[in-house]
């Protein structure tokens, strides 16, 4: 049975999209692909907005396709995801605040795989330096994810 993952951030647009494309990619590379569904939204969400241009143009230098993501909201059934990992301490508090989430599927990015509690830098309004910064973060973060995952779920 295929195991549920989604990233949340704020706006759909910068952090949680990259986090999903380089999952997506990582598990892949690992062979996990069949086994992992990976998803992204944000708490403040306009629907259906592009990714930002420099998280699109980031990617592209990493060879993944931004250019057909979509923002989107938090979905309905949020409480089926088996893993939802945050880009703040913030997100994942409204989380557990306001929607129908089991606590223990809940986490930071690096708070699970790290086990710290830092938060994802936010690039929005950044130049393309800062992007690289936020898409180098998440994925060193992500790979540990991936390692923590292929051993435990």
């Amino acid at each position: 049975m295929m195991k549920k993952i989604i990233f949340i951030c704020t706006g759909n647009t910068c952090r949680s999209s990259m986090a999903k494309v380089l999952a997506e990619k990582k598990l892949e590379q690992e062979g996990l692909a069949d086994y992992w569904e990976v998803d992204s939204a944000g708490l403040a969400a306009i629907s259906n907005q592009p990714a930002n241009e420099n998280a699109i143009m980031v990617m592209d230098e990493l060879g993944i396709d931004l250019r057909k993501h979509k923002s989107k909201s938090i979905p309905k059934n949020i409480e089926d995801y088996d893993l939802i990992l945050t880009m703040t301490k913030h997100h994942k508090q409204v989380l557990l605040d306001y929607f129908p989430v089991k606590e223990d599927n809940v986490f930071t990015v690096k708070e699970f795989a790290s086990g710290n509690s830092l938060d994802i830098i936010d690039p929005f309004g950044s130049d393309k330096a800062i992007y690289r910064e936020t898409a180098k973060e998440l994925s060193e973060e992500i790979d540990k994810i991936i390692k923590k995952i292929k051993n435990f779920y």
